[in-house]
């Protein structure tokens, strides 16, 4: 790999630190070239296009020509990197890339500001400052290697509860089971802060080298999320005020609201000085933020909002007329003469502008991360460790720009053992969250149950964990951790269920805990001889649906439920899928799945017309393309650009929730859910699903090298579907690149991880039945060291195997 800098205007002396840092570092390993230095011309730049070659990383810091300089490097397979140093159009400029089309930013600007501020004695010696921080925020892409050479089995654990006796015999107990990792620190606020400005870290730093005697690694994690009694006592303006008028209080946790510029610089301080702790340790090998951003709020209605919203709307719209326009807000007399006049969505006699709601869900989504990159910031200043935070599918977050300026992902998921997929999908969402970089760790699930004092929950059967378990290494995960350790005596999830219980004997689903501590260190043989496989069926999941979603429910919808059937309507017939991001590679697919995305941007649009024309298949829809950005309608057509590129006529929508609308019988007679899009397609189109009224609800067309087919509604119970599953049949299993070598019954999990001369399949079943597959070719089960012939096998219930192929 090169880096390289186009350097047109020879402004910013960071670059001779930051190459002298990763000379350092990296020990003369990578070339670092500019553009003046391969020809000091004008067309410098073009003799640096010649240079580039795959995977090399090309920084950008001009903004000349920008877009044009960020395909021309993406067609030669470079990653474009954009690094503004200033705080003006330009940067605006660069911003706008990253958020549509995904391009990596590194804002020197607003890093050096924080710097000023929070670490002044720093600033004379900038140059250095920023260059350092260049290659923080490369670091992930820099590594050819993993950023953690082990992998990790443990629990999250509250050590600020419980005396140093059980602590310490708690840490030796889980040691004996095979973990070799903990998460602490999330609600410990008060333990090091307990006054306002009065810092003791001592306790902490106790705990952590505890840890390490026993070489146990750590995520330690910034404690905001439960503020001390201190900043918000005598002070509701640093609370979340809710739509109705009401103030939350101290007592639970994310009480505080993020946009407090005060909560936000006492936040900022506590995470400085936790980062510069946690630097004197080598076992804390990851720093997450916060805990679960959103889990248990969602908007804010109070002063520091609304000042920053009006802000935010002039950012985005520039003038209060393209505002009007862009919002209809002729409609109901609606129209505003100035930002300030625009009001946060609280309540109102019927309902809030779409567009207004939308813009309101995606200022608080953006400010969140902007608290996020403040903490990452302050993190950066004192220590290298790799950041991260622990999200989760049902928060409402811009989860792809939140883990931008993270290094690695971390997530969060409580799944039923009766919906295994529920599981599955979060391995495929979160591995896929980073372009270019796939660690990724589980930093919270349960043993057996999760439960709080007002929901009981039944607990997994007998070896579902180890499924879990299996399916999650296979599936790329570096950390598998349990929230938590130590069951709690107090707060409101005593219920849960934990490793060991509050007085130390074993919990729910203990003796699955030890069985899969036995299992990982079984699969470590050979997950570390080889790479994950991606997959060849694609699939995308965006943060802006769902935004779209929790606006426009019709009363019936919910997008993470809608994107989780689908999924398991595929995986639960044996498919392999990657669910990706809107600003993906999709070159590596054969086949993508478009559903549920309301509104297509003319980058996504554009970049899947190029994987059509080049052979690629897209499946789109339900719903995909009906909406604007603005979450209104389109003028030209009702599927707007998508319509108007397929020459789609006469689309309308109809809601038949509330009865039956049947499908002709050919080849079944199923009735249709919810939201139904029918339309005209062109003659040369293939219809393939259309209604007793004669109204084609899916049909099929050749499209260059490629195909698309549009779908305007599923059937109503997909999993059960006839019509549904003789769809996959003809048109998606097809592409599963796995059929020359094994062929799967309904329910079994499969992953695919290759070696330079082997194959390896990961197969689980994770249901109560036993269930088969058949082998193309002969093959080796590596766990149980058997030779398995060409034909069918079986998989019972909770089995699992990793079957070797040579290549």
């Amino acid at each position: 790999m090169n880096i390289f800098f186009e350097n047109l205007n020879k402004e910013s002396t960071w670059r001779n630190d930051f190459e002298a840092l990763l000379s350092q570092q990296y020990e003369n390993k990578y070339t670092v070239y500019q553009s003046e230095q391969i020809e000091n011309d004008e067309d410098g730049w073009g003799h640096l296009l010649e240079k580039i070659e795959k995977e090399d990383l090309v920084l950008i810091t001009s903004v000349k020509s920008i877009e044009e300089k960020v395909k021309a490097v993406q067609n030669k397979k470079g990653i474009p990197i954009l690094v503004t140093s200033s705080n003006n159009e330009g940067n605006k400029m660069m911003k706008q890339l990253w958020r549509e089309e995904g391009i990596y930013f590194i804002d020197l600007f607003e890093y050096s500001s924080f710097v000023k501020e929070y670490k002044a004695e720093l600033s004379d010696n900038m140059h250095e400052v920023m260059g350092k921080y260049v290659l923080q925020r490369l670091q992930p892409l820099l590594m050819e290697s993993s950023m953690f050479n082990k992998y990790y089995y443990g629990a999250c654990m509250y050590p600020e509860l419980w005396s140093e006796e059980i602590v310490k015999a708690d840490i030796k107990l889980m040691k004996s089971i095979n973990m070799n990792f903990a998460r602490i620190g999330e609600f410990i606020w008060s333990t090091l802060e307990s006054r306002e400005g009065e810092y003791d870290l001592s306790f902490l730093e106790n705990v952590i080298s505890w840890y390490q005697e026993e070489d146990i690694d750590l995520v330690l994690c910034i404690p905001t999320p439960t503020p001390p009694i201190w900043m918000t006592k005598d002070h509701p303006e640093r609370c979340i005020h809710n739509i109705d008028g009401t103030i939350m209080v101290h007592g639970s946790r994310q009480h505080a609201c993020t946009n407090n510029a005060y909560f936000r610089d006492r936040a900022y301080l506590i995470t400085q000085k936790i980062a510069k702790l946690a630097d004197k340790f080598s076992n804390v090998i990851g720093i997450q933020l916060d805990n679960e951003f959103k889990c248990h709020v969602d908007l804010c209605y109070c002063d520091s909002c609304k000042a920053q919203w009006h802000d935010w709307l002039e950012d985005t719209y520039g003038n209060i007329e393209n505002l009007n326009m862009s919002w209809g807000t002729r409609i109901w007399s609606e129209e505003y003469l100035a930002f300030d006049d625009v009001p946060v969505p609280t309540t109102t006699p019927f309902l809030h502008n779409s567009s207004l709601m939308n813009a309101f869900r995606k200022f608080t989504a953006e400010t969140l991360n902007d608290f996020a990159t403040g903490l990452c910031h302050m993190i950066r200043m004192e220590t290298d460790i790799p950041i991260t935070h622990n999200s989760a599918m049902g928060f409402n977050l811009l989860n792809d720009e939140l883990f931008h300026e993270l290094d690695f992902v971390g997530f969060d998921t409580y799944a039923p053992a009766s919906n295994h997929p529920a599981f599955t999908i979060n391995l495929d969402v979160w591995r896929n969250m980073k372009d270019k970089v796939n660690e990724y760790m589980l930093l919270e699930t349960s043993t057996s149950h999760a439960g709080h004092i007002e929901n009981y929950i039944s607990p997994h059967p007998v070896k579902y964990l180890q499924t879990e378990v299996f399916a999650g290494f296979a599936g790329g995960l570096k950390a598998f951790t349990y929230w938590h350790f130590r069951g709690h005596r107090y707060g409101v999830e005593q219920p849960h269920s934990t490793v060991v219980s509050p007085w130390g004997e074993a919990g729910n689903g203990y003796e699955d805990v030890v069985e899969s501590g036995k299992l990982i260190k079984e699969m470590s043989t050979h997950l570390e001889k080889t790479e994950q496989a991606k997959a060849s069926i694609g699939f995308i999941y965006s943060d802006d649906a769902r935004r779209h979603y929790n606006i426009e429910t019709g009363g019936v919808y919910n997008y993470r439920g809608l994107i989780t059937d689908l999924y398991a309507s595929l995986v639960r017939k044996g498919l392999s899928v990657e669910v990706v991001q809107e600003a993906a590679d999709l070159s590596d697919f054969k086949l993508l799945f478009v559903p549920f995305i309301r509104h297509l941007s003319t980058y996504m649009l554009e970049k899947i017309k190029a994987f059509v024309a080049k052979g690629g298949k897209v499946i789109f829809g339900p719903m995909t393309g009906d909406r604007t950005d603005e979450l209104a309608l389109h003028a030209n057509n009702g599927l707007g650009d998508l319509g108007e590129w397929f020459s789609f006529k006469n689309i309308r929508q109809l809601s038949v929730h509330h009865y039956d609308y049947l499908t002709d019988g050919k080849p079944f007679e199923e009735a249709l859910d919810r939201l139904v899009t029918v339309f005209e397609p062109k003659s040369d189109w293939e219809v393939l699903v259309q209604t007793h009224a004669n109204e084609i609800v899916a049909a099929k067309g050749k499209v260059g090298q490629g195909s698309v087919v549009y779908i305007g509604a599923t059937p109503k119970d997909l999993i059960n579907s006839d019509l549904w599953s003789n769809f996959l049949e003809e048109e998606v299993i097809p592409y599963d690149r796995d059929l020359e070598y094994l062929s799967l019954q309904t329910d079994i999990v499969k992953y695919r991880r290759e070696s330079s001369d082997t194959i390896q399949f990961y197969l689980v079943n994770m249901t109560d039945t036993a269930q088969q597959f058949t082998l193309e070719v002969s093959a080796e089960e590596l766990l149980e060291g058997k030779a398995l012939t060409a034909g069918q096998h079986v998989l019972e219930s909770y089995e699992y195997k990793i079957i070797q192929i040579e290549k």
